[in-house]
């Protein structure tokens, strides 16, 4: 692949990648690949998890690797609880989760995440930065 030139990637494309270790998702057509999470962000995302499911419909509540597929693109929160008659198709949701979780890993850029989120419908969008404890 000539990575000199930056072409778009439909969602089309994307889902014909190939099954890689780590995380992919599509954000305005750009393709992020991020790697295997490092013990800390997995405890996180587990306390979290258990949290909800502690309180929450848990036929609602979904784990890391649960896609959205929302404005052409593909997200992975860490945690979801989707909307009580979340849209789906036969393969995937569509739109936003209510609630998305996403810890962030070093140097990810959330901003164009967090507009696509709130664009299709999230409620809320908890950012979790495991190396500033916040």
């Amino acid at each position: 692949m000539d990575m000199s030139t930056t072409s778009l990637t439909t969602f089309g494309e994307f889902e014909l990648l190939p099954e890689i270790d780590g995380k992919w998702e599509l954000v305005k057509g750009e393709i992020i690949l991020m790697p295997s999470p490092e013990l800390a962000h997995s405890w996180i995302a587990k306390q979290i998890l258990l949290l909800f499911l502690a309180r929450l419909d848990k036929t609602r509540v979904w784990p890391d690797h649960t896609g959205y597929r929302l404005a052409d693109g593909w997200i992975e929160p860490e945690v979801s609880v989707a909307w009580p008659a979340q849209r789906r198709d036969e393969k995937y949701f569509l739109g936003s989760p209510m609630i998305a979780v996403e810890i962030l890993s070093p140097g990810e850029e959330i901003d164009s995440k967090l507009t696509l989120y709130f664009l299709d419908g999230a409620v809320e969008v908890w950012v979790v930065g495991p190396n500033e404890r916040q």
